[in-house]
Protein backbone atom coordinates (compact mmCIF):
# COMPACT_ATOMS: atom_id res chain seq x y z
CA UNK A 1 0.00 0.00 0.00
CA UNK A 2 1.39 3.91 -0.66
CA UNK A 3 1.98 5.20 2.48
CA UNK A 4 0.77 8.70 3.35
CA UNK A 5 3.13 11.24 4.10
CA UNK A 6 3.54 12.54 7.34
CA UNK A 7 2.40 16.32 5.86
CA UNK A 8 0.93 17.35 2.59
CA UNK A 9 3.01 18.05 -0.40
CA UNK A 10 2.24 21.28 -2.25
CA UNK A 11 1.48 21.52 -5.71
CA UNK A 12 1.27 24.17 -8.09
CA UNK A 13 -0.81 23.72 -11.32
CA UNK A 14 0.20 25.74 -13.96
CA UNK A 15 -2.85 26.59 -16.75
CA UNK A 16 -1.39 29.52 -18.74
CA UNK A 17 -1.31 29.47 -22.45
CA UNK A 18 2.10 30.10 -22.91
CA UNK A 19 5.12 28.61 -21.43
CA UNK A 20 7.02 32.32 -20.24
CA UNK A 21 3.52 33.19 -18.64
CA UNK A 22 3.94 30.62 -16.06
CA UNK A 23 7.81 30.58 -15.37
CA UNK A 24 7.46 33.71 -14.33
CA UNK A 25 5.48 33.07 -11.03
CA UNK A 26 6.75 29.22 -11.02
CA UNK A 27 10.14 30.58 -10.32
CA UNK A 28 9.26 32.46 -7.28
CA UNK A 29 7.17 30.25 -5.58
CA UNK A 30 9.75 26.92 -6.53
CA UNK A 31 11.09 26.86 -3.01
CA UNK A 32 8.16 26.23 -1.65
CA UNK A 33 6.39 23.72 -3.93
CA UNK A 34 6.92 19.64 -4.25
CA UNK A 35 5.60 18.92 -7.43
CA UNK A 36 5.00 20.81 -10.46
CA UNK A 37 1.63 20.58 -12.67
CA UNK A 38 2.60 21.19 -16.37
CA UNK A 39 -1.16 21.64 -16.69
CA UNK A 40 -3.44 20.37 -19.78
CA UNK A 41 -3.45 23.97 -21.47
CA UNK A 42 0.44 24.88 -21.71
CA UNK A 43 0.69 21.09 -22.90
CA UNK A 44 -1.74 21.45 -25.74
CA UNK A 45 -0.43 24.85 -26.74
CA UNK A 46 3.47 24.17 -26.40
CA UNK A 47 3.27 20.40 -26.86
CA UNK A 48 5.90 18.09 -24.61
CA UNK A 49 8.30 20.82 -25.24
CA UNK A 50 6.63 23.00 -22.08
CA UNK A 51 7.39 19.35 -20.05
CA UNK A 52 11.29 18.90 -21.23
CA UNK A 53 11.40 22.67 -20.35
CA UNK A 54 9.99 22.56 -16.65
CA UNK A 55 12.02 19.12 -16.39
CA UNK A 56 14.96 21.52 -17.45
CA UNK A 57 14.58 24.23 -15.36
CA UNK A 58 13.71 22.23 -11.89
CA UNK A 59 15.29 19.01 -12.15
CA UNK A 60 14.93 18.50 -8.25
CA UNK A 61 10.99 18.85 -8.43
CA UNK A 62 8.60 16.42 -9.49
CA UNK A 63 6.55 17.05 -12.78
CA UNK A 64 3.16 15.87 -12.98
CA UNK A 65 2.25 15.74 -17.08
CA UNK A 66 -1.68 16.64 -16.66
CA UNK A 67 -2.67 15.43 -20.06
CA UNK A 68 -5.81 13.69 -19.16
CA UNK A 69 -5.31 10.68 -20.77
CA UNK A 70 -8.83 8.96 -22.28
CA UNK A 71 -7.38 6.66 -24.90
CA UNK A 72 -4.03 5.53 -26.40
CA UNK A 73 -3.15 4.89 -22.85
CA UNK A 74 0.81 3.50 -24.31
CA UNK A 75 1.71 6.27 -26.46
CA UNK A 76 0.31 9.25 -24.71
CA UNK A 77 2.05 8.34 -21.27
CA UNK A 78 5.41 7.17 -23.26
CA UNK A 79 5.74 10.81 -24.60
CA UNK A 80 5.01 12.20 -21.16
CA UNK A 81 7.89 9.97 -19.58
CA UNK A 82 9.85 9.87 -21.80
CA UNK A 83 9.67 14.07 -21.57
CA UNK A 84 10.76 13.95 -17.95
CA UNK A 85 7.87 13.81 -16.10
CA UNK A 86 7.00 11.46 -13.22
CA UNK A 87 3.54 11.39 -13.28
CA UNK A 88 1.29 11.22 -15.84
CA UNK A 89 -2.82 11.67 -15.29
CA UNK A 90 -5.95 9.67 -16.86
CA UNK A 91 -9.57 11.02 -16.53
CA UNK A 92 -11.89 8.60 -14.33
CA UNK A 93 -13.68 7.52 -17.41
CA UNK A 94 -10.77 6.42 -19.16
CA UNK A 95 -11.36 1.97 -19.63
CA UNK A 96 -9.62 -0.12 -17.88
CA UNK A 97 -7.89 -1.09 -20.79
CA UNK A 98 -6.27 2.34 -21.36
CA UNK A 99 -5.44 2.37 -17.41
CA UNK A 100 -3.67 -0.46 -17.49
CA UNK A 101 -1.53 0.28 -20.62
CA UNK A 102 -0.67 3.90 -19.05
CA UNK A 103 0.48 2.01 -15.78
CA UNK A 104 2.66 -0.39 -17.68
CA UNK A 105 4.58 2.34 -19.46
CA UNK A 106 4.72 3.82 -15.91
CA UNK A 107 6.32 0.58 -14.61
CA UNK A 108 8.90 0.08 -17.03
CA UNK A 109 9.95 4.16 -17.28
CA UNK A 110 9.74 4.82 -13.37
CA UNK A 111 6.67 6.80 -13.25
CA UNK A 112 3.12 7.42 -11.29
CA UNK A 113 -0.02 7.11 -12.34
CA UNK A 114 -2.78 9.75 -11.21
CA UNK A 115 -6.62 9.40 -12.36
CA UNK A 116 -9.03 12.41 -11.51
CA UNK A 117 -12.08 12.10 -10.25
CA UNK A 118 -15.46 12.93 -11.46
CA UNK A 119 -18.57 13.01 -9.56
CA UNK A 120 -20.00 11.16 -12.10
CA UNK A 121 -17.46 8.19 -12.72
CA UNK A 122 -17.11 7.40 -8.87
CA UNK A 123 -17.73 4.01 -7.34
CA UNK A 124 -15.95 2.32 -4.49
CA UNK A 125 -15.41 -0.83 -6.93
CA UNK A 126 -13.73 1.20 -10.04
CA UNK A 127 -11.33 2.47 -7.87
CA UNK A 128 -10.08 -0.68 -6.17
CA UNK A 129 -9.90 -1.84 -9.85
CA UNK A 130 -7.64 1.35 -10.59
CA UNK A 131 -5.40 0.38 -7.36
CA UNK A 132 -4.95 -3.14 -8.16
CA UNK A 133 -3.74 -2.17 -11.65
CA UNK A 134 -1.01 0.41 -10.40
CA UNK A 135 -2.61 3.57 -10.09
CA UNK A 136 -0.87 5.26 -6.81
CA UNK A 137 -2.40 8.34 -6.62
CA UNK A 138 -6.34 10.25 -7.26
CA UNK A 139 -7.29 13.57 -7.35
CA UNK A 140 -10.28 14.67 -5.44
CA UNK A 141 -11.71 17.84 -6.52
CA UNK A 142 -14.42 20.33 -5.34
CA UNK A 143 -17.04 20.68 -7.80
CA UNK A 144 -16.34 23.66 -10.89
CA UNK A 145 -20.48 23.36 -10.77
CA UNK A 146 -20.41 24.41 -6.93
CA UNK A 147 -17.82 27.07 -7.20
CA UNK A 148 -18.75 28.70 -9.62
CA UNK A 149 -22.59 29.36 -8.21
CA UNK A 150 -20.63 30.51 -4.94
CA UNK A 151 -20.64 27.09 -2.86
CA UNK A 152 -16.95 27.66 -1.98
CA UNK A 153 -17.04 24.56 0.62
CA UNK A 154 -16.23 21.11 1.14
CA UNK A 155 -19.14 18.80 1.44
CA UNK A 156 -18.67 15.88 4.32
CA UNK A 157 -18.99 13.64 1.11
CA UNK A 158 -15.80 14.87 -0.12
CA UNK A 159 -14.28 13.88 3.39
CA UNK A 160 -15.77 10.79 3.34
CA UNK A 161 -14.13 10.04 0.03
CA UNK A 162 -10.93 11.33 0.98
CA UNK A 163 -10.53 8.94 3.63
CA UNK A 164 -12.07 6.56 1.88
CA UNK A 165 -9.92 6.42 -0.85
CA UNK A 166 -6.68 6.61 1.52
CA UNK A 167 -7.84 3.56 3.07
CA UNK A 168 -7.56 2.14 -0.34
CA UNK A 169 -3.57 3.08 -0.43
CA UNK A 170 -4.03 5.76 -2.65
CA UNK A 171 -2.25 9.01 -2.53
CA UNK A 172 -5.08 11.38 -1.97
CA UNK A 173 -5.01 15.31 -3.86
CA UNK A 174 -7.49 17.95 -3.49
CA UNK A 175 -7.85 20.81 -6.02
CA UNK A 176 -10.40 23.01 -7.03
CA UNK A 177 -9.47 26.71 -6.01
CA UNK A 178 -7.90 25.51 -2.84
CA UNK A 179 -6.17 28.81 -0.72
CA UNK A 180 -4.12 28.86 2.54
CA UNK A 181 -7.81 29.24 3.75
CA UNK A 182 -9.50 26.11 3.29
CA UNK A 183 -6.68 24.22 4.58
CA UNK A 184 -7.78 23.48 8.46
CA UNK A 185 -10.94 22.11 7.27
CA UNK A 186 -8.51 18.86 6.16
CA UNK A 187 -7.10 18.52 9.70
CA UNK A 188 -6.61 14.76 10.62
CA UNK A 189 -7.58 13.80 6.78
CA UNK A 190 -5.12 11.98 4.69
CA UNK A 191 -4.75 14.15 2.46
CA UNK A 192 -1.15 13.85 0.71
CA UNK A 193 -0.91 16.63 -1.92
CA UNK A 194 -2.58 19.98 -2.17
CA UNK A 195 -2.93 21.39 -5.59
CA UNK A 196 -2.82 25.28 -5.78
CA UNK A 197 -3.40 27.53 -9.24
CA UNK A 198 -4.46 30.51 -9.38
CA UNK A 199 -3.85 30.77 -6.03
CA UNK A 200 -0.11 31.13 -6.17
CA UNK A 201 0.08 31.94 -9.90
CA UNK A 202 -2.44 34.49 -10.33
CA UNK A 203 -0.90 36.49 -6.95
CA UNK A 204 1.09 39.75 -7.34
CA UNK A 205 3.53 38.08 -5.30
CA UNK A 206 3.69 34.42 -5.63
CA UNK A 207 6.14 34.00 -3.11
CA UNK A 208 4.61 34.88 -0.32
CA UNK A 209 0.89 33.08 -1.78
CA UNK A 210 3.56 30.16 -2.12
CA UNK A 211 5.26 30.11 1.15
CA UNK A 212 2.23 30.93 3.06
CA UNK A 213 0.45 27.72 1.32
CA UNK A 214 3.33 25.92 1.80
CA UNK A 215 2.99 26.48 5.91
CA UNK A 216 -0.52 27.17 6.74
CA UNK A 217 -1.45 25.64 9.97
CA UNK A 218 -3.84 23.07 9.89
CA UNK A 219 -3.56 19.98 12.36
CA UNK A 220 -2.82 17.06 10.68
CA UNK A 221 -2.61 18.80 7.38
CA UNK A 222 -0.39 21.27 8.75
CA UNK A 223 2.34 22.04 5.48
CA UNK A 224 5.37 22.23 8.03
CA UNK A 225 6.59 24.06 10.96
CA UNK A 226 7.52 27.17 11.81
CA UNK A 227 11.55 26.16 11.76
CA UNK A 228 10.70 24.13 8.48
CA UNK A 229 9.37 27.64 7.04
CA UNK A 230 12.63 29.29 8.27
CA UNK A 231 14.66 27.04 7.01
CA UNK A 232 12.72 26.98 3.34
CA UNK A 233 13.29 30.28 3.06
CA UNK A 234 16.63 30.64 4.21
CA UNK A 235 17.66 28.22 1.35
CA UNK A 236 15.36 29.84 -0.71
CA UNK A 237 17.41 33.53 0.05
CA UNK A 238 20.62 31.48 -0.50
CA UNK A 239 19.74 29.72 -3.89
CA UNK A 240 18.67 33.60 -5.01
CA UNK A 241 21.89 35.05 -3.93
CA UNK A 242 24.17 32.71 -5.20
CA UNK A 243 22.47 31.96 -8.92
CA UNK A 244 21.64 33.49 -11.93
CA UNK A 245 19.36 31.53 -14.09
CA UNK A 246 19.11 32.76 -17.48
CA UNK A 247 17.45 31.38 -20.73
CA UNK A 248 18.25 30.63 -24.40
CA UNK A 249 16.89 33.04 -26.86
CA UNK A 250 15.32 29.90 -28.84
CA UNK A 251 13.49 28.66 -25.84
CA UNK A 252 11.37 31.79 -26.26
CA UNK A 253 8.93 33.17 -28.44
CA UNK A 254 10.81 34.04 -31.78
CA UNK A 255 8.48 36.65 -33.13
CA UNK A 256 9.33 39.03 -35.47
CA UNK A 257 12.76 38.23 -34.98
CA UNK A 258 12.55 35.69 -37.60
CA UNK A 259 12.23 37.73 -40.16
CA UNK A 260 14.03 40.58 -38.79
CA UNK A 261 17.64 40.01 -41.06
CA UNK A 262 19.77 42.95 -41.43
CA UNK A 263 17.26 45.11 -40.40
CA UNK A 264 17.16 46.01 -36.60
CA UNK A 265 13.51 46.99 -35.55
CA UNK A 266 13.94 48.24 -32.14
CA UNK A 267 10.01 47.83 -31.35
CA UNK A 268 10.64 43.94 -32.06
CA UNK A 269 13.80 43.23 -30.25
CA UNK A 270 11.71 45.11 -27.14
CA UNK A 271 9.03 43.13 -27.59
CA UNK A 272 11.09 40.26 -27.48
CA UNK A 273 13.76 41.08 -24.68
CA UNK A 274 10.55 41.90 -22.26
CA UNK A 275 9.90 38.00 -22.12
CA UNK A 276 13.06 37.30 -20.40
CA UNK A 277 12.01 39.63 -16.83
CA UNK A 278 8.35 38.75 -17.67
CA UNK A 279 9.71 34.67 -17.03
CA UNK A 280 11.28 35.53 -14.40
CA UNK A 281 14.66 34.94 -16.08
CA UNK A 282 17.97 37.01 -15.16
CA UNK A 283 19.12 36.65 -18.32
CA UNK A 284 19.32 36.06 -21.91
CA UNK A 285 21.75 33.95 -24.78
CA UNK A 286 22.05 35.16 -28.12
CA UNK A 287 22.47 32.88 -31.12
CA UNK A 288 24.09 32.84 -34.33
CA UNK A 289 23.34 29.88 -36.03
CA UNK A 290 23.17 28.37 -39.69
CA UNK A 291 19.89 30.27 -40.26
CA UNK A 292 20.13 33.68 -42.80
CA UNK A 293 18.53 36.09 -40.43
CA UNK A 294 21.10 35.23 -37.22
CA UNK A 295 24.24 34.96 -39.39
CA UNK A 296 23.08 38.35 -40.52
CA UNK A 297 24.19 39.44 -36.85
CA UNK A 298 27.76 39.41 -37.46
CA UNK A 299 27.47 41.90 -39.71
CA UNK A 300 25.57 44.40 -37.91
CA UNK A 301 26.87 48.29 -37.77
CA UNK A 302 27.60 50.16 -34.86
CA UNK A 303 23.78 51.37 -35.07
CA UNK A 304 21.88 48.16 -35.27
CA UNK A 305 24.55 47.19 -32.23
CA UNK A 306 22.82 49.91 -30.29
CA UNK A 307 19.39 49.54 -31.41
CA UNK A 308 19.40 46.19 -29.89
CA UNK A 309 21.49 47.50 -26.43
CA UNK A 310 18.65 49.84 -26.12
CA UNK A 311 15.63 47.88 -26.25
CA UNK A 312 17.61 45.43 -23.61
CA UNK A 313 17.62 48.67 -21.21
CA UNK A 314 14.37 49.60 -21.90
CA UNK A 315 13.37 45.85 -20.89
CA UNK A 316 15.76 45.64 -18.09
CA UNK A 317 17.37 42.68 -19.82
CA UNK A 318 20.96 41.70 -19.40
CA UNK A 319 22.42 40.00 -22.69
CA UNK A 320 24.25 37.35 -20.50
CA UNK A 321 26.17 36.22 -24.16
CA UNK A 322 25.79 34.53 -27.75
CA UNK A 323 26.35 30.73 -29.19
CA UNK A 324 28.33 30.77 -32.12
CA UNK A 325 26.71 27.81 -33.77
CA UNK A 326 27.20 28.90 -37.58
CA UNK A 327 30.67 27.49 -38.21
CA UNK A 328 28.40 24.39 -38.54
CA UNK A 329 28.01 25.51 -42.28
CA UNK A 330 30.54 27.78 -42.69
CA UNK A 331 33.48 25.70 -40.49
CA UNK A 332 37.25 26.84 -40.61
CA UNK A 333 37.87 23.24 -40.65
CA UNK A 334 36.01 22.70 -43.98
CA UNK A 335 37.89 21.25 -47.52
CA UNK A 336 36.14 23.29 -49.87
CA UNK A 337 38.43 26.79 -50.06
CA UNK A 338 35.46 29.04 -50.23
CA UNK A 339 34.11 27.96 -47.02
CA UNK A 340 37.34 28.55 -45.32
CA UNK A 341 38.05 31.92 -46.35
CA UNK A 342 33.98 33.00 -45.58
CA UNK A 343 34.59 31.39 -42.36
CA UNK A 344 37.99 33.79 -41.33
CA UNK A 345 35.58 36.68 -42.52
Amino acid sequence: MTRQPPTPRLQIALDTFDLPSALGPLQQAAPYVDVIECGTIPVLCEGFHAVRAIRAFFPDKQVLADVRIAEAGSKIARLAFEAGADLVSCVAGASMSTIHQVCQVADELGGEVQVELADEWFDAERARAWRQAGVEHVIVKRSRDREASGDLSWKSEDMDRIDELAAMGFTVTITGGVSPADLPAFAGRAVGIVIAGRAIVAAEDPCPRGRRAACHPGGGVAMSTAAAETARAGAAAELAAGISLGIYEKALRSGPLAVSGSRVDGEAWRVFLDQVPRAGFSFLDLSIDESPEREARLDWDAGQCRTVRRAAEATGTVIGGICLSVHRRIGPGSADPAVRRRARE
